[in-house]
């Protein structure tokens, strides 16, 4: 019999039990019913027990199949996993030999860079002095030939004058002498201002200073006429004449802007932006100074988050060009 049929056997019982004792007439030749009762629930407890103890049994026998089903699936992934790695050890291998070999390369390629980047600022450098010391050797040179060229020209001049003198009442005489003394003046003038050769040449050591403020390069190495104050970063004009003006300037960690400035107004203006790499800007303006005009650079304000590194790069030059009548 099956469990169900146990239990509405066991529910049947219970409604005749109930039944029988209320109306108190039990048929005759039959036990007792409260004994009967006692022993039939006895039997069937007994039944009830040793059913489902065989329920329990074939479900556990049910369950241990489907684990031990489990652990052989596990057991033939692990094997699966095994030799998938067994056959991915070579590809592993190749990886890492891969990977020591790309940091070596890199590790390389960074420290030519160092040493291209070094050599380059080097370069720049003994070009730029070599420039400064053609341009004064060429400017000395032509000083000396005009010179030479202004003397002769006035000697001959003179001498024709001085042939034609006794034609010449002695107060033209007189007023020609005094004009030609006052010619040789302002000859002398002239020679003395034209050997005056100006240049100037300074790097930056140290970080620029902050926004608005002026750009002090430190670093002299060419200050011909003494017209680069290193203390005040600003060049004075020794003389009238034409300039030409160059500033360079490398920036890193942010962007800058840069003016150059004559005196309080605007002249030029650069611009550059350095991010993982560094990068320069630079200004160049050729303009009329009169003597006393002051021209210096300062870093741009509210219109500059990066810094002016001290540096090679970072430079500031001027040379005087001629006078202007």
């Amino acid at each position: 019999m099956k469990l169900s049929e146990y239990l509405v056997l066991l529910v049947c019982f219970l409604l005749f039990y109930k039944t029988s004792g209320e109306r108190g007439d039990v048929p005759e030749n039959v036990p007792e019913i409260n004994i009967g009762s006692k022993e039939f629930l006895k039997v069937l407890q007994k039944i009830i027990r040793e059913r489902v103890e065989e329920l329990i049994e074939k479900r556990s026998e049910e369950l241990f199949l489907k684990l031990e089903r489990k652990i052989k699936t596990v057991s033939e992934t692990n094997n699966q996993i095994k030799d998938l790695l067994h056959q991915q050890a070579p590809t592993l291998f190749q990886y890492t030999s891969f990977n020591t070999s790309l940091s070596f390369v890199q590790s390389k390629v960074t420290s030519e860079c160092d040493n291209l980047i070094n050599n380059r600022k080097t370069k720049l450098i003994n070009e730029t002095e070599h420039d400064i010391i053609q341009f004064v050797s060429k400017t000395q040179s032509y000083v000396s030939k005009t010179t030479t060229a202004i003397q002769a020209g006035v000697l001959r001049r003179y001498k024709d004058i001085l042939s034609d003198v006794d034609a010449i009442s002695v107060s033209t005489t007189e007023l020609l002498d005094s004009r030609v003394k006052h010619m040789l003046q302002n000859i002398s003038n002239i020679e003395l201002e034209v050997e005056q050769a100006i240049a100037f040449f300074a790097t930056l050591s140290e970080n620029a200073p902050q926004n608005g403020e002026i750009i002090k390069f430190d670093n002299i190495t060419t200050n011909f006429g003494n017209g680069y104050s290193v203390t005040e970063g600003l060049f004075t004009a020794p003389i009238d004449g034409l300039y030409t003006i160059h500033c360079s300037f490398l920036v890193v960690n942010g962007y800058v802007n840069v003016e150059l400035m004559r005196n309080d107004n605007k002249i030029g203006r650069g611009y550059a932006a350095g991010g993982r790499l560094e990068h320069t800007g630079s200004i160049f303006v050729t303009t009329d100074l009169i003597e006393g005009d002051e021209v210096y650079c300062r870093k741009l304000p509210d219109y500059s988050t990066g810094i002016i590194r001290g540096d090679l790069y970072t430079t500031f030059s001027g040379y005087f060009l001629k006078r202007i009548s």
